[in-house]
């Protein structure tokens, strides 16, 4: 994805689907996995361009995860992965509750290298064991701690 205007699309419609979520016009399961979709398609879109985990000069990190670590996401490694326009507009009660629902998944979901996707409520059966292990353990933080802060945003 070399156009930036065309990158910049993709994060305006992810933040723009993780705001009406926010602000409950989301509230179904269909539409979650909608979010899901648009989400991973940016990953996928931003990865592909560049594994190097460097960020365009001005361009904030979206969804970056530490590449040398390992175990279950920490709270500090997920909390980078919200957006601004999100963290920005919860109350101090419903940011409370967001960052307990964060802890609370992500210790239900534990190591993302031993991770069984199959089983993984929040995929609901949708991503195979054998699609999970083609990515790398660096995608696989990544990608967990985007479902991680989807899945805690419908939380609260």
């Amino acid at each position: 994805m070399d156009d930036p205007r065309v990158k910049q699309k993709y994060i305006d419609t992810i933040r723009e689907a993780f705001s009406q979520v926010s602000e409950g016009k989301i509230p179904g399961a269909s539409e979650m996995r909608i979010l899901i979709s648009l989400s991973c398609l940016l990953l996928f879109t931003a990865c592909a361009e560049s594994d190097s985990g460097t960020v365009a000069a001005g361009e904030p990190p979206f969804f970056t995860a530490d590449r040398n670590a390992t175990g279950p996401l920490t709270l500090a490694e997920l909390t980078i992965n919200i957006p601004e326009e999100i963290d920005k507009g919860l109350s101090e009660s419903r940011r409370s509750c967001f960052l307990e629902a964060i802890e609370r998944r992500a210790r239900t979901a534990g190591d993302p290298a031993e991770l069984d996707p199959e089983n993984f409520p929040y995929w609901g059966g949708e991503v195979d064991r054998a699609s999970w292990s083609k990515h790398s353990k660096y995608m696989q933080r990544i990608l967990l701690g985007q479902a991680i802060i989807s899945w805690a945003m419908s939380d609260c």
